[in-house]
């Protein structure tokens, strides 16, 4: 049947909150809403653009619509609960909450600054679809299947040849012990794996693409038992569900007769191997399109992990600092607070009259040229950053990189697109010019709270901020601000 536009998804958001009880995760909230619809798996791997699939996109402006309406809140990241008002109601009409909604759009001092949530709306998403090119020519896609078995996997393991631990990945080992037991019992009653995916560029130490968590599994059951190691326990066979003489009896790999072991290790698998010498834009597109849903990774653990080295251990640092996440209140999951630093730099490294959409490729080469730095360039260019983040401090207090300096708002809630426009901006300025900012600090702050409520400045920091019109505007309102008081 294909996945509803957003509005057609509105009902079903609702009912999917009702059967969960009235409050649910969004991953919960989509799965509710494609068992409503009977969405087939096609239907849930369709890609609206880049690794985020139309069911996602579509939700998240259903809800979005939904919460302006006042049926939806949400109570923490990435759970949304019904209102008084939305446990009242069984069903609405998406003709009146987009009139509501409209006006509402009409009174920009309704908006809310929500970027940093991790329910946030891809600031990618908002772009034109038209926007579509080609990235890349196709002949240059290097990517070949190779017929292997479990036996090949569990040796480069061995070696340690595949790196479990990438630090670009979320997390390895996410698997519950009866998850992982399931696993094996598949492969010992000779059941077909899925495929695995791995960026063969360095061919001694494999990237993993997808399949981190069933390797983990055979890492966990024959690697581990091989040693003694009370932090890395083998696994013992739980939960099983057709072999269960095999379950809650202490099974590990070793007690495996050979016959059983033989079986775990000539079971064939295949192997997907990204080649070396693939150009980056390629790994990029081809990381976004495995990677689509449960566990995938996002844009910016794609593009960490295909910039290993200089780029990845700068941002993680920077990132890092103790001083900087207790000001900022920084979240690391999915990278979060790597994307925040990475897009001030963005517009440190290149000017804003420079920015091309997409903002991901905008971000993408932004990344891979902190590559092209010396240490000292990276050093000096933390120093710098973490500067003028604190420069804001004193600035604007605890409303730096937020609208709640306008007064009304109760909660600070850190706005990435005034993020990268003070801290690039600030980053470029002399001590003599700073000093000359705090001396004029009450007259800077009663022009900002101004321009914080000028209409076409609401809408570059707080709607489709990734635009080039929206980047140019909050650039040059900003930039002329700063001027006004400096000599």
């Amino acid at each position: 049947m294909g996945v509803p536009q957003y509005d057609d998804l509105m009902n079903p958001t609702l009912k999917a909150l009702k059967t969960l009880g009235g409050c649910g995760h969004i991953r919960e909230i989509e799965e509710e809403v494609a068992k409503e619809l009977n969405l087939n798996s096609q239907d849930l791997q369709d890609i609206h653009r880049g690794n985020t699939t139309k069911l996602v996109y579509r939700l998240a402006w259903s809800r979005n619509y939904l919460k302006r309406f006042g049926i939806l809140e949400k109570s923490e990241r990435g759970v949304w609960c019904l209102t008084p008002k939305g446990q009242q109601i069984d069903s609405i009409n998406k003709e009146e909450v987009k009139k509501k909604v409209k006006k509402i759009d009409s009174e920009p001092e309704e908006f809310e600054d929500d970027f940093l949530e991790i329910e946030k709306l891809d600031e990618d998403i908002i772009e034109d679809t038209e926007d579509i090119i080609s990235p890349f020519d196709p002949k240059d896609i290097k990517i070949i299947v190779e017929p292997k078995t479990i036996d090949h996997l569990v040796t480069r393991l061995r070696y340690n040849e595949i790196d479990l631990n990438t630090e670009f990945q979320r997390k390895g080992n996410l698997w519950k012990s009866d998850v992982q037991s399931r696993l094996i019992e598949s492969i010992l009653l000779r059941l077909p794996l899925p495929a695995f995916y791995f960026d063969a560029e360095d061919d001694s130490k494999w990237l993993v693409v997808d399949g981190l968590q069933r390797l983990w599994s055979i890492k966990n059951f024959i690697i581990n038992s091989e040693i003694e190691d009370e932090e890395n326990p083998a696994l013992e066979l739980n939960g099983l569900e057709i072999l269960t003489d095999y379950s809650g009896k202490n099974t590990t790999y070793d007690k495996l007769n050979r016959t059983m072991q033989r079986r775990i290790l000539e079971t064939p698998i295949t192997t997907y191997l990204i080649q070396p010498g693939t150009p980056k834009q390629v790994k990029y597109n081809v990381f976004r399109r495995i990677n689509t849903g449960g566990l995938g990774l996002n844009a910016m653990e794609i593009r960490n992990a295909l910039n290993q080295g200089k780029p990845a251990n700068f941002l993680r640092d920077l990132s890092e600092d103790t001083e900087l996440r207790a000001i900022l209140k920084l979240q690391d999951k999915r990278m979060e607070d790597r994307e925040l630093l990475l897009r001030a730099y963005s517009f440190i490294n290149r000017n804003y009259s420079e920015y091309e959409k997409p903002l991901s490729t905008f971000l993408d080469k932004a990344m891979e040229s902190l590559d092209k730095k010396s240490n000292t360039e990276l050093k000096n260019l933390a120093n710098g950053i973490i500067d003028a983040i604190f420069f804001q401090v004193d600035l604007f207090g605890k409303h730096i990189f937020s609208r709640s300096i306008i007064g009304g708002r109760n909660r600070v809630k850190l706005n990435s697109a005034l993020f990268e426009v003070w801290v690039s901006e600030v980053y470029k300025l002399t001590e003599l010019e700073k000093e000359q900012l705090l001396t004029n600090r009450d007259f800077l702050i009663n022009e900002y709270q101004s321009l914080l409520s000028k209409e076409d400045f609401i809408r570059a920091v707080a709607t489709s901020t990734s635009g080039k019109g929206a980047v140019k505007i909050r650039f040059e309102y900003v930039r002329d601000l700063i001027k006004k008081f400096i000599q």
